[in-house]
């Protein structure tokens, strides 16, 4: 299901770079660099955010 959700999302995003520029890409080159940050940075939040929260979750609850 992961697999799934992030190759959807990559896909959205050359597809919305379109949109946003009309069919020009080059209109949308001075932004790629900061998108792709962000985008990544992003990415990497989701990814560890169950590695995170889960054992901040058992440590609250779990330890009864």
């Amino acid at each position: 299901m992961f697999g799934l959700a992030a190759n959807v999302c990559y896909t959205l995003g050359w597809i919305t770079e379109i949109m946003w520029s009309g069919g020009d890409v080059a209109r949308t080159e001075a932004m790629r660099p900061k998108v792709f940050r962000i985008g990544m940075i992003l990415s990497v939040i989701i990814t560890l955010l169950p590695g995170i929260l889960f054992p901040v979750a058992w440590a609250i609850w779990g330890f009864q």
